[in-house]
């Protein structure tokens, strides 16, 4: 029994004296930093394939360096390479919509972007239009603006943003999804109107600055876009 224990004392001094690894400091004035640095407008938006997106990439890379992580990607690096393709409209696209007071009529980067489809050419569109809140669907949370709502062939008007209460993770997730969801419902297209949180927090000048270009991988297209939508 006296060996044993020597010999787990000596053991325990043993490890004691070996250096042992920094733990990573998690606080909030850290985590603050990082954001403020993703989120500056130096990074221009952090679009996929540009400058500001290389310089994120190459931060949150050495980042992991820093705390140890180890390398999963191409020649041992932080980083896989993928092909982006990038599609922009031509020409001047065109939203008219029908109302009861006549028909108004919305040039692209006037009051609206417009964005056609990734497989390119000319759209021409003329559908009614049906309101679906904020068009989500979360099985967990048993929300779903699609409930008793019919959009198939017809278009998705649909509030951009998330609804009141919802976790901010939860909702930015489900606003990613948005246009895929109507899709999934049938709709041909989807208008979404910014609700007044994302009105005030992404100005106009941004959102027609970006709008109608789009990347993807693996999808290569340029095309006008002339859409008519009544409702």
């Amino acid at each position: 029994m006296r060996t044993f224990i020597i010999a787990s004392a000596l053991a325990v001094a043993a490890a004691a004296a070996q250096p042992q690894p920094a733990r990573p400091d998690f606080s909030a004035e850290r985590v603050k930093a990082h954001v403020a640095f993703l989120a500056d407008d130096l990074l221009e938006g952090r679009e996929a394939g540009t400058r500001g997106h290389e310089i994120a990439a190459r931060y949150i890379a050495a980042e992991f360096a820093l705390l140890g992580v180890k390398p999963g990607g191409t020649n041992g690096s932080y980083f896989e390479k993928v092909d982006l393709v990038e599609t922009k409209l031509t020409g001047t696209p065109t939203l008219l919509v029908t109302t009861p007071s006549g028909v108004k009529t919305f040039e692209h980067r006037g009051k609206v972007t417009l964005a056609g489809p990734f497989g390119g050419g000319d759209v021409k569109l003329r559908a009614p239009l049906v309101f679906v809140g904020y068009g989500m669907q979360d099985a967990a949370l048993g929300y779903d603006d699609y409930k008793d709502l019919d959009v198939r062939g017809k278009i998705a008007v649909v509030l951009l943003g998330s609804p009141k209460g919802i976790d901010s993770e939860i909702g930015a997730h489900l606003m990613s999804e948005q246009l895929r969801t109507a899709g999934e419902h049938g709709a041909v297209a989807a208008i979404r109107v910014p609700n007044r949180v994302v009105a005030a927090a992404f100005p106009w000048e941004k959102l027609a600055e970006f709008g109608g270009d789009r990347r993807r991988p693996g999808c290569s297209a340029t095309g006008r876009l002339t859409t008519r939508r009544t409702g």
